[in-house]
């Protein structure tokens, strides 16, 4: 009688593991972009976000970009279709990260990094924006005052911001 409970027990907690360590697949939806950003910016707004969490983002045609994932054994490959003012992210391919197809399932960090990849992917897109919103066609230099030119070491202080048009 004790060992059946072990048995059971034991049975019971391996299946509880199993089905804690993998959850559905999360893909993100189309995500409509407020501001105004130009598809070749959309892109470049993708890559900065995914080398920032070493994502390696590849164009493979006009409009969908690659992306590929790799952590110790693991791997995760990812869609990104993009422009006309939206992206989303699918689920391609994966190693070592437990997918099963028929219940579309996978191990569940893989959720975490797609999470993390659209807050970044979202972030870099209003930076984008606002770079582009502020002043377009003009930059700053930094010029030296003058009277303070001799006195000067490094103290930032004594420099003057203008800007070149």
């Amino acid at each position: 009688m004790k060992i059946t409970i072990k048995i059971i027990l034991t049975i019971t907690m391996l299946l509880f593991i199993t089905g804690c360590s993998t959850s559905k697949i999360k893909n993100v939806p189309t995500q409509n972009i407020s501001k105004s950003i130009s598809d070749e910016a959309l892109f470049n707004a993708i890559k900065i976000a995914g080398a920032a969490y070493r994502w390696e983002v590849v164009k493979v045609e006009r409009g969908v970009a690659k992306a590929i994932y790799n952590k110790r054994r693991h791997q995760a490959v990812v869609l990104i279709n993009y422009g006309h003012q939206t992206y989303n992210i699918e689920y391609l391919s994966s190693k070592n990260l437990k997918y099963e197809a028929n219940s579309n399932t996978i191990h569940k960090n893989y959720n975490n990094w797609i999470k993390d990849f659209k807050k970044n992917i979202d972030r870099e897109i209003q930076l984008s924006n606002a770079s582009l919103s502020q002043n377009t066609n003009h930059y700053e230099t930094p010029i030296e005052d003058r009277d303070t030119q001799e006195t000067r070491s490094d103290d930032v202080s004594t420099i003057q911001w203008h800007t070149v048009k």
